[in-house]
């Protein structure tokens, strides 16, 4: 019987050695399957954020466009104001200088009107 229950120990340290081993290989095959997921996770992952980060680009790729345009748009409207503004002057100026003729023939005729008068004068004494 002793040797039996050597043999009986012997078997249950066996078994449980076993029953170790199939343990630890169902945790290492649990554990490769999930390493396995993941990679696929982030493989089926890797063109959506290749998508995202194209995306991404884009939209600032647009906004520098959308600041451009905003950058040219100003400078064309300075451009404007500035036209504006020298045909103004230039008007002005035209103004002036007709107010200015109109003045000198004014006074050509006011010269004029007072020359016969005073030949008039002078004519009739």
């Amino acid at each position: 019987t002793h040797a039996r229950g050597g043999g009986s120990r012997e078997h249950q340290r066996l078994k449980a050695d076993d029953a170790r081993k199939k343990k630890d290989e169902r945790e290492r095959q649990a554990e490769e399957a999930s390493a396995a997921r993941r990679v696929e996770e982030a493989a089926a992952g890797a063109p959506r954020r290749a998508e995202d980060a194209a995306t991404a680009t884009e939209r600032r790729a647009a906004e520098v466009g959308e600041a451009q345009a905003a950058q040219e748009q100003e400078g064309r409207e300075l451009q404007e104001r500035r036209a504006n503004a020298m045909r103004r002057r230039e008007e002005d100026a035209a103004e002036r200088r007709m107010a200015e003729v109109e003045a000198a023939h004014a006074r050509e005729e006011e010269e004029e009107a007072v020359r016969r008068v005073a030949a008039a004068a002078e004519a009739v004494s």
